[in-house]
């Protein structure tokens, strides 16, 4: 059974994290890789919020966290998403475990092999973008947008939604005025020996993958705040 956590952020002169239950290498193309990671910019109003798509808002391209945009002002350092919990691995140990859209803590490289050929964190997964550009998908320009939608090839009537915005509001609709949307996967992290999916021994991490969306609207109520949903779906067999 998919066990699905929501959690929402809003981002105001200092960002808040508030976070609500909702219902509950063999690289497959479904899994996250450094190799899809792009980088882009929330500037729909007063604020200015850089990110990369493995989930990180941070400075980037010399883009800061700030209020008001081009003040130079830097809010925050950086934003990022964590998930922990309880593990059995193949040998029977019980373990603590959290998974982070950046291994980069407290200025160190901690969560990483010892050859730091990889790192074990959350990774943009294909698709959700068009791979030929450098930034994430965008609202605003259809450039960035991938064919089709991944996520929406479930539609009896239209599969994949082509050439149309993947809004949260609904198919093409852009109630906000300015959206970014991507998927983000924990398979590279292979700290420990631990399985998340019985029907899959290639699985790796918690089996877990994250949809997040970035809005902000231009409006005298929110010109100071960008919203951020993260969406977090339990794909493997383990509870």
């Amino acid at each position: 059974m998919i066990q699905r956590m929501i959690a929402i952020g809003c981002t105001a002169v200092l960002m808040s994290l508030v976070m609500m239950n909702g219902p509950a290498l063999c690289q497959r193309p479904e899994d996250g890789h450094l190799s899809n990671r792009k980088v882009g910019v929330m500037d729909g109003n007063m604020t200015t919020v850089p990110f990369i798509n493995y989930g990180l808002l941070t400075e980037t391209m010399g883009y800061k966290i700030s209020y008001p945009t081009g003040s130079g002002r830097e809010q925050v350092d950086l934003i990022g998403s964590s998930l922990t919990t309880r593990i059995r691995d193949i040998h029977g140990n019980l373990l603590a475990s959290c998974i982070h859209t950046d291994p980069a803590i407290g200025g160190t490289w901690r969560d990483r092999p010892e050859d730091k050929s990889s790192s074990w964190q959350y990774e943009p997964v294909a698709g959700f973008c068009n791979p030929n550009q450098l930034e994430p998908a965008m609202s605003d320009d259809a450039y960035t947008w991938p064919r089709t939608w991944p996520d929406r090839m479930d539609d009896s009537i239209d599969p994949g939604w082509p050439d149309v915005w993947n809004g949260y509001f609904g198919k093409g609709v852009k109630n906000a005025d300015l959206e970014t949307y991507f998927v983000i996967d924990d398979d590279p992290d292979e700290e420990f020996e631990f399985y998340p999916d019985a029907n899959d021994p290639s699985r790796r991490g918690f089996g877990t993958q994250m949809y997040i969306r970035g809005m902000q609207w231009n409006n005298v109520l929110t010109e100071s705040h960008s919203f951020w949903i993260w969406e977090v779906e339990n794909e493997g067999t383990t509870d």
